[in-house]
């Protein structure tokens, strides 16, 4: 691009060029002649100037005219403009995949807002009147599955789309019909779906409609209160459904769907669980704007965070060998490191001491080992995490308690999982209370900073009461 001392006068110039474009854009000759749309010389940049330059009657201001529109086609000529493509393509950032996903499924979305593009559930039925129109959209999406699905039998798709035990959400384009699909059966009384056949005509494809018929499939299956999505994916289908938010982990248990559905040799079972307070359709508008939302915030709080500072080697060696601190640091000035203190070099030796005075309290017996299963064999079945005195102490040994925090949430866990698996009117109750009193005790002695306690219960044992 060309450069110009004078900045004031390239952006008049650069608004002169915005004027040319927005005039070609407009220009458009409309003659209805019996014999046809006359030939006429097309618009070109040297018509333009040369209009701009004779705007003005007045001599002098055809020669300032002259003098700009001389500037103007110094700059068109020397200037690397972008082309439409280029253009498109920084718009989109390919590293920014919410916004992809946003830009690739819009046009889907103003069509058919437009009424271009409609979305219908349908199905076969048994009734010996049954709606014409609903015929012949079966009929399309049968023949569109036979030739997406080649590897089906026809014979076997027939029969899927035509069982009245099946639905299907169809894609109908203006002037087109069914343009694509997804064949499924509902099974309502064991909340979920089994997604059978999915496809879009081939010439549609790569236009948004798979994900935004997907998602038109969500939102119905939410009103009817059917809140996972099962399917059986072959290797070529797996990549789509992974971007439609399936997961080879089936969040719903196995007893509510095992038996219900058919398996399909060297396919593989995904599952899509739906939230029901989630409009599918506006999702990928709806990660956008959090996206930017989350992107302003961070502006507004760290107003800096792209500016770039010198070394700091020489803060270092003028701390000497003391720890530095984040605040120390030029641009971490508002840092809060509260909550990340300084290592204590006597940690081990506190713990070591708490976890002696522990095993040593009267009331210790019931923590001292972990619960036999073999005893209560309910247990582990009822205590997701279980901890003891005995495993504390051999984590102390492997090094495991490098923070405060990690010892005193494993104290908590260790009373909580006693408060929750025993009555208030048991002796294992009454031990973990009076035990708790003295961890909380010794906790607060040798970590009196920590936001961290185990706290004691509410509930206080009946034993205690009774005495």
């Amino acid at each position: 691009m060309a450069t110009t001392e004078d900045t004031d006068e390239l952006h008049i110039v650069y608004q002169v060029f915005q004027l040319c474009l927005s005039a070609l854009k407009k220009w458009s000759t409309v003659v209805d002649v019996p014999f046809g749309a006359p030939k006429f010389e097309a618009m070109s940049i040297f018509n333009i100037v040369t209009a701009f330059v004779g705007f003005e009657e007045s001599t002098g201001n055809i020669q300032h005219n002259l003098d700009c529109a001389s500037k103007l086609l110094t700059i068109i000529n020397t200037w690397k403009i972008p082309t439409p493509t280029a253009q498109s393509e920084s718009d989109n950032d390919p590293s920014d995949a919410i916004n992809l996903d946003v830009c690739r499924g819009e046009a889907a979305r103003i069509e058919e807002k437009n009424g271009i593009i409609e979305f219908k559930v349908i199905g076969n039925s048994l009734e010996p009147f049954q709606d014409r129109e609903t015929t012949v959209s079966l009929l399309q999406l049968q023949s569109l599955f036979s030739v997406q699905l080649p590897k089906m039998p026809k014979e076997y798709i027939t029969r899927l789309v035509f069982d009245d035990r099946h639905r299907s959400m169809v894609l109908l384009k203006k002037g087109k019909g069914v343009i694509g699909g997804i064949c499924f059966r509902p099974f309502s009384t064991q909340g979920f779906i089994e997604i059978v056949f999915c496809a879009i005509t081939a010439n549609e494809q790569v236009k948004g409609y798979g994900t935004h018929l997907m998602n038109h499939l969500k939102d119905y299956q939410v009103k009817c209160g059917n809140y996972h999505l099962l399917t059986f994916a072959d290797e070529f289908a797996i990549g789509y459904f992974s971007k439609q938010g399936f997961s080879e982990k089936v969040e719903m248990p196995k007893k509510l769907y095992q038996g219900y559905i058919k398996e399909y040799e060297g396919a593989t079972l995904m599952g899509c669980q739906l939230h029901p307070q989630m409009k599918y359709t506006e999702f990928s508008s709806y990660m956008k704007s959090v996206r930017d939302l989350q992107q302003a915030m961070n502006e507004v709080k760290y107003p800096n965070k792209t500016r770039k500072y010198g070394g700091i080697e020489h803060i270092f060696r003028s701390h000497g060998s003391n720890v530095l601190r984040f605040k120390d640091i030029p641009g971490l000035e508002t840092y809060n490191d509260d909550d990340n203190p300084l290592k204590d070099d006597d940690l081990e030796s506190k713990i070591r001491l708490i976890l002696r005075k522990l095993n040593s309290d009267k009331w210790s017996w019931p923590f001292v080992a972990p619960v036999d299963g073999e005893m209560v064999p309910e247990y582990y079945d009822y205590i997701e995490y279980p901890i003891d005195l005995k495993t504390m102490s051999e984590r102390l040994r492997a090094k495991y308690y490098v923070h405060q925090h990690l010892f005193i949430a494993d104290l908590c866990r260790m009373f909580a999982n006693c408060y929750s698996f025993n009555g208030v009117d048991t002796e294992y109750y009454r031990c973990g209370y009076q035990l708790n009193k003295v961890a909380l005790e010794l906790v607060t002695k040798y970590f009196p900073s920590s936001p961290l306690l185990p706290t004691l219960p509410d509930l206080k044992p009946v034993l205690d009461e009774q005495c």
